[in-house]
């Protein structure tokens, strides 16, 4: 009588579901540390004198300046329709004061400190009044025409032409800024959403797919952050049912050698391992269709600037879909060797008993031929964690 130990370990949860999912949070932490690069900007001009851009932000807050800067971004035609959205939500969403400052100094380097003073006093007049409430195109009565046509109403006119492609970089930078912050506030919203999913039972009843909740109110930011949460449900769920199967089919008793030394058992795992390799299947085929959804949510996201945030969320599934593609590899060669294994028991009835929980193997070529199928298991598993 001889005796051989099966190398043959229970399906690790931690082995195969933490991977999956976990993998999907280390990229998005990151994704602050993958921010691009600041271009190298040209030397700044010199520094306005204090009082000069007091006196100019004196006569912005005067005239409104908050639709100077709206009124260059809405004339703006080099501007897609998605980034006219993005600044439709910043004017909503950012006080007058701060829209300003954006355009101060620009206007400041086409005005003398005299000229903002005189602009801020005119406009603080009745007919200055009236003219600011004029809306754009609209007939004017003779007394705003009159006020158009004096030299306060043309110099700020004069100035706005003038400055008009330094406010609308100005305005660009802003919108890219504020883009990039509100995205990293999606992701991180996102990154907690896929901490919580990481975190529920995987083993309760199969998640259905949530519509996000949280928005910025930029569709670009919370398109992103939806993608990212959709994929990890997804990744979850396929997790869930292919565990879950496994527990119910007991797939990692079959070759434990109380199960080897019945025939009964034998026969009912050949059966059962069959409905594994059909989730393992069906698993595989779940993975790689959110993989492509995910991807093709991004392709269709129209980002108003390129924060790097949608090619970041891209490459954060590569690793993921590295680990399923080696799980599929594995289990084309584990499930067969564990196959071969019950089907050589099978064909051995009363030669395999335990003792002391040890396999026993009546026959020494049989233990030899067993050894050398445990061996193709065990090359089959190290495929699973190979990089």
């Amino acid at each position: 009588m001889h005796t051989t130990t099966t190398m043959i370990h229970a399906v690790s949860r931690t082995a195969l579901r933490a991977p999956l999912l976990l993998a999907l949070l280390s990229p998005l932490q990151m994704a602050a540390a993958a921010i691009p690069a600041t271009p190298v900007k040209a030397a700044m001009p010199a520094p306005l004198p204090a009082a000069h851009v007091e006196a100019v932000r004196q006569m912005l807050s005067v005239v409104k300046g908050e639709t100077l800067l709206q009124a260059a971004v809405k004339d703006n035609a080099a501007l897609r329709p998605s980034q006219q959205a993005l600044f439709k939500h910043l004017f909503a969403t950012t006080t007058p004061q701060r829209q300003q400052e954006l355009i101060l100094r620009a206007l400041a380097r086409h005005l003398t400190l005299e000229e903002a003073r005189s602009i801020a006093e005119a406009y603080a007049t009745a007919p200055g009044q009236r003219a600011l409430a004029l809306p754009a195109g609209a007939n004017q009565s003779d007394d705003v025409a009159a006020f158009n046509a004096l030299p306060p109403a043309l110099l700020l006119a004069g100035a706005v032409k003038a400055a008009r492609p330094a406010i609308e970089q100005a305005a660009n930078e802003w919108g890219a800024d504020a883009l990039h912050k509100l995205t990293e506030t999606a992701v991180a919203v996102a990154r907690l959403k896929i901490g919580d999913i990481n975190r529920g039972d995987e083993y309760s009843a199969p998640v259905s797919i949530q519509y996000w909740s949280t928005r910025t109110g930029v569709a670009a930011a919370d398109e992103l952050a939806l993608a990212l949460v959709v994929c990890a449900l997804k990744t979850d769920h396929a997790n869930r049912e292919f565990l879950l199967t496994a527990k119910e089919m007991a797939w990692g008793e079959m070759l434990w050698p109380a199960n080897l030394a019945s025939p009964e058992k034998v026969a009912s795992s050949l059966r059962r391992l069959d409905l594994v390799e059909v989730a393992a299947g069906r698993y595989l085929t779940e993975q790689r269709a959110g993989f492509q959804q995910a991807n093709d949510s991004f392709d269709k996201i129209d980002m108003p600037f390129d924060t790097g945030h949608v090619a970041d969320a891209a490459k954060s599934l590569l690793p993921i879909v590295a680990i399923v593609d080696r799980f599929g590899k594995a289990q084309n060669a584990i499930i067969p060797a564990q196959r071969a294994i019950l089907a050589f028991a099978a064909e051995r009835p009363g030669q395999f008993s335990v003792k002391n929980d040890k396999l026993v193997i009546a026959s020494k070529a049989d233990e030899r031929a067993f050894a050398a199928l445990n061996k193709k298991l065990v090359a089959a598993r190290a495929l699973q964690s190979a990089r």
